[in-house]
């Protein structure tokens, strides 16, 4: 029964995983490369220059969602595992329907609103699948904590040199900003349902070559444990069998995309 829990977990929260993590990157990548594009633009004689080394550590934010932030959400999923699943017998047998019922349970349960967090409007709720107010605290740590490198400087040709602390600071700011927006929550929300649609379909073939001499095939869920570890492991690959390449297609997010680096491109942005 332990077993059954943790690899349902370790499943749903992969996912939970591979979507932030390509959402996030992907907002930072373009926040970074506008300011980059208007620095080299600017007109009024400056030169912006972005050092390596405010890229490292603005770039390197991602670490604290790898890190306190995984965990925090690893630790929701598997109580809402263990809650939606846990009294589900072992030798009972399952189909892929039946499969995609338990995750829809446990999805429904990790992505409601918390009951300290209700939405005044029906829209705001029916748009809160992964509630922003708690999402944002997986993916950044409190505002306040943020990485500091040795502060602003200036390179030997006068230029700016990568505004150390107070500018990873900004970055971090508008990050921040980006994440709690509605358009970012619509985004991420497009690509949870995406993977795992493709997911449920991988998982549905997984388990019917199983078991060919059933029409509906039909597992003890103890057989039915192992495919989904399996499964797991290969959700990160970047080989066209896991998440990653079609996520990374999608029209929403490469939209999403393009808006955040033309709106960080231009001069009111960030100045």
């Amino acid at each position: 029964q332990e077993l059954k829990t943790v690899t349902f977990s370790r499943f749903v929260a992969s996912i939970y995983a591979c979507c932030v993590l390509v959402t996030f990157l992907r907002v930072q990548l373009n926040i970074l490369g506008g300011c980059m594009y208007h620095g080299e633009m600017k007109t009024d004689g400056s030169v912006l220059h972005i050092s390596s080394d405010v890229h490292k550590e603005y770039l390197a934010a991602v670490q604290y969602f790898l890190g306190p932030g995984l965990n925090s959400l690893i630790e929701l999923v598997q109580e809402k595992v263990q809650a939606s699943i846990g009294s589900v017998s072992l030798k009972e047998k399952v189909c892929p329907e039946d499969i995609d019922r338990m995750l829809a349970e446990i999805r429904q349960a990790v992505e409601a609103p918390s009951s300290g967090a209700a939405s005044t409007t029906t829209a705001a709720s029916s748009e809160a699948r992964l509630p922003a107010h708690t999402l944002v605290t997986y993916l950044l740590p409190p505002e306040g904590e943020s990485t500091s490198t040795a502060g602003d400087s200036a390179s030997s040709d006068g230029t700016r040199s990568g505004a150390g602390d107070g500018y990873v600071g900004r970055l971090m700011a508008h990050t921040r900003d980006v994440l709690e927006s509605a358009d970012f929550r619509s985004t991420l929300n497009s690509c949870v349902e995406c993977a795992f649609q493709l997911s449920s379909v991988e998982l549905a073939a997984n388990i019917g070559g199983a078991d060919s001499g059933s029409s509906v095939t039909r597992l003890p869920l103890a057989r039915v444990v192992p495919i989904i570890n399996a499964q797991s492991h290969s959700l990160f690959a970047n080989n066209g069998d896991g998440l990653i390449t079609p996520l990374m297609s999608l029209d929403l997010l490469n939209q999403f995309s393009t808006n955040v680096y033309e709106a960080f491109s231009h001069e009111a942005a960030f100045d």
